[in-house]
């Protein structure tokens, strides 16, 4: 979107205090020992999303990498996603059958996410952002910038995002 030949972000924009303080070159010396995570959003036709986080000690959350992919069955999603040397993995508690088929292809430690509220995960990642204790690293992201600039609230429904291009946005909850 644009106004005056500027980029604008659009109006009710969900993780409106996000700025560019947030978003980093590259990963800081020493992230490779601090534990990895994963959120999952499960698709077929459309896309399964996964983005990848690594937690430093001082509880900054580096968003690092993302897997964004349609047509492909749960099976065939987590044997690609699988090398990523993942401590612990969260999946949409709405489908157990692909949770479960992720834990038989290698995420050993892939469960369903134990709060599956949309508010509650958005007023998380909203504290965080807040707080300064999220970080997104340039570069290695694709659809998760896209998904960040055009995630906002519902007009007739305030109290949830459009339920629409959203399949990171639900991965980083």
């Amino acid at each position: 979107m644009f106004y005056l030949g500027q980029w604008d972000r659009p109006s009710g924009l969900v993780y409106s205090d996000l700025s560019d303080a947030h978003w980093v070159s590259c990963m800081p010396d020493g992230w490779e020992a601090w534990p990895l995570f994963a959120g999952e959003d499960t698709g077929f036709n459309n896309p399964t999303a996964i983005v990848y986080g690594s937690l430093s000690p001082d509880d900054v959350l580096y968003i690092y990498d993302e897997y964004y992919e349609a047509g492909r069955t749960p099976v065939e999603n987590a044997q690609v996603a699988a090398s990523q040397g993942i401590r612990m993995g969260w999946g949409d508690p709405e489908d157990p059958a692909a949770i479960e088929l992720f834990r038989q292809n290698g995420w050993r430690n892939f469960q369903a996410c134990p709060r599956h509220e949309v508010r509650d995960g958005i007023l998380e990642v909203i504290g965080r952002i807040r707080t300064n204790r999220i970080r997104f690293v340039r570069g290695n992201l694709d659809a998760l910038p896209r998904e960040l600039d055009s995630y906002i609230w519902d007009a007739k429904n305030p109290e949830r995002p459009v339920k629409a291009n959203d399949h990171a946005m639900d991965a980083l909850r």
